[in-house]
């Protein structure tokens, strides 16, 4: 059975792992927290000072209770922030073919 039958008729969020594929069928889409952490704790070990924040971010929203306001704003600033420091596709230099994204900007977009 073909994955456009499986949820051609659903009409809920779907949550997970961020695989481009999922992108394809006309829902809502959610990221796994669970999947998002770990995807941020790979950019951390490799310097990434951005993701570091943002996971920090994370944690302290399911741990804390932090307004609404506050939430968006930080959310903001860490994505202008993430967005600064990832390089644009045509800015990384590749021997041949088209550039690829970084990891942290893919994760970002």
């Amino acid at each position: 059975m073909s994955e456009q039958l499986l949820i051609k008729d659903f009409k809920n969020t779907a949550v997970h792992d961020c695989w481009a594929s999922y992108f394809k069928f006309d829902t809502q889409h959610s990221i796994c927290n669970a999947h998002l952490l770990r995807e941020l704790k790979a950019l951390i070990e490799q310097g990434s000072e951005w993701a570091n924040q943002f996971h920090t971010f994370l944690l302290d929203c399911y741990y804390k209770n932090i307004e609404s306001e506050t939430v968006e704003h930080r959310y903001l600033e860490l994505i202008n922030q993430a967005d600064l420091e990832e390089p644009k596709k045509d800015k990384i230099a590749k021997a041949r073919g088209r550039p690829k994204q970084t990891k942290g900007r893919c994760l970002l977009e």
